[in-house]
C-alpha cells in the first residue's frame, strides 16, 4: 500500500469494536491529521464477509517484460576489482551511479498479491560481462554484486530499485513500472 513517503512511522495498536478502529487496549483513536494514508493489517479469518477478504488476497499473474530486455544493475563503482573497473556503465541517461548490463531470456511475469506489493517471478537471465545465467532478475544482481561490490557483507538489495530499464531513451528504476 501507499505511505506517505520518508516519514518515519508509528504503529498503532487497534481492536475492532462495533465495526470500526479504536485504540487496543481501550479507548479511541488519537486524532490524525486529515488525508493521512496507512495500512490496517488484520487476519483474513476476522472479516465478517470471507468474499471481501478473497478480493483483498486474490492473486494474479501479468506480464511485466518481455524476453531480451536489456536491465541495468545499479553498482557502486568505488571497490570494484581492478580487472573489472572497464567492465561497466556510467553515465547513462536517467541512471545515477554506474551499472552493469544483463538481459531477459523469456518473459518476465509479475505476481500481484491483493494490496501487498508485487514480486517478479523466476526469469533466466543472461549476465554477457561476468558470463553467468541467472535463475532471476534478484539472483543476477546478487551474481553482479558478488563481483563487482566484493567488499559488501550481503549481496542482495532491492531490485524494484536498484535495476533500470530503458523507457523513452531514459533509464527508469523497476519501482516505476511495479506501480503498487
Amino acid at each position: 500500500m501507499f505511505h506517505e513517503s520518508q516519514s518515519r512511522t508509528v504503529k498503532i495498536p487497534v481492536k475492532i469494536e462495533n465495526g470500526y478502529p479504536c485504540l487496543f487496549p481501550k479507548g479511541r483513536l488519537p486524532a490524525l491529521k486529515d488525508g493521512t494514508i496507512g495500512d490496517l493489517v488484520v487476519a483474513a479469518h476476522a472479516f465478517e464477509d470471507p468474499k471481501i477478504a478473497a478480493q483483498f488476497a486474490e492473486e494474479r499473474t501479468e506480464h511485466f517484460l518481455p524476453a531480451e530486455t536489456e536491465l541495468l544493475a545499479q553498482i557502486n563503482p568505488e571497490h570494484v576489482p581492478e580487472k573489472y573497473r572497464q567492465a561497466f556503465e556510467f553515465g547513462l541517461t536517467g541512471l545515477v551511479g554506474a551499472a552493469v548490463r544483463f538481459i531477459l531470456c523469456q518473459d518476465q511475469q509479475l505476481l500481484r498479491r491483493g494490496t501487498k506489493n508485487a514480486e517478479l517471478l523466476p526469469c533466466r537471465c543472461s549476465i554477457p560481462l561476468i558470463e553467468e545465467e541467472a535463475k532471476s532478475i534478484n539472483h543476477a544482481y546478487t551474481l553482479i554484486s558478488q563481483v563487482y561490490e566484493p567488499h559488501r557483507m550481503s549481496h542482495t538489495g532491492n531490485v524494484f530499485a536498484k535495476v533500470w530499464y530503458m523507457t523513452n531513451n531514459r533509464w527508469k528504476p523497476l519501482k516505476s513500472l511495479r506501480g503498487h
